[in-house]
């Protein structure tokens, strides 16, 4: 792409290849891809800009860091509970100004070594930003819900549904951001936790919870195309 050429990344989960073929090599699939590409038909992938790539890794990076600062706090409040007969929640161990960990470890040293927490801010917005790039190369808002794994999967004949389609298609990363997004949604905001309550007495909490991230990645889409302010009334109308 710097010396002038244009540059096609092919979709390997949207290329079927004839089964029917006898021999199968590198030399032989460079043609294969080539015709597809000469037909019009080869799937293909969206090539993020260079200039942003070190950003959004180091946001990926952040994702992480996350994970496991959650797996570090959850591993603690399981040693807690072991040892002292108590619980501890998530929001006095990461707190910097008091420590509450080391006064019930104190008199087990070994223990105590393991209540050391990094904290780490939220920066969700910054994800979805950074992980959908250009908006225009959605066309449609399904197309964007869809690469952010907000839309089921379903391979249908003649009104039958005949098994699922590739779920880990799309974005993984904006997957979990929309999710984790729908969750302090629920939490805080009065028409999203009656929406999510609705929701799920008609269905299971796990449904209502994606219908919720579902809502959010639709207005996220005409939020950046349009550049538009949130509108809650148009969410929940």
């Amino acid at each position: 792409m710097d010396n002038g050429y244009k540059v096609h990344l092919a979709n390997p989960a949207g290329i079927q290849k004839d089964k029917g073929l006898k021999y199968s090599g590198d030399k032989h699939d460079a043609f294969w891809l080539a015709r597809l590409l000469r037909l019009g038909i080869l799937a293909e992938g969206y090539i993020y800009p260079k200039e942003w790539r070190p950003v959004r890794d180091l946001l990926r990076k952040r994702g992480h860091l996350v994970r496991l600062r959650t797996s570090l706090i959850n591993s603690l409040q399981g040693i807690i509970s072991r040892n002292c007969g108590c619980s501890l929640t998530g929001g006095k161990i990461k707190r910097e100004r008091i420590n509450h960990i080391t006064s019930l470890l104190a008199s087990q040293e070994d223990l105590a070594m393991s209540g050391t927490v990094p904290g780490i801010g939220r920066i969700l917005s910054l994800t979805i930003m950074l992980e959908t790039g250009d908006i225009s190369r959605f066309d449609k808002v399904g197309n964007f819900s869809s690469y952010c794994r907000k839309v089921p999967t379903s391979w249908t004949s003649n009104g039958k549904k005949k098994g699922h389609g590739n779920g880990k298609n799309g974005n993984k990363y904006l997957a979990w951001a929309f999710s984790e997004a729908a969750e302090f949604f629920r939490r805080y905001d009065e028409s999203a936790r009656a929406f999510y309550n609705r929701k799920a007495a008609k269905t299971n909490f796990m449904v209502a919870h994606t219908a919720l991230a579902h809502k959010l990645c639709r207005a996220t889409y005409f939020i950046i195309r349009d550049e538009v302010d949130y509108d809650p009334d148009k969410l929940f109308s």
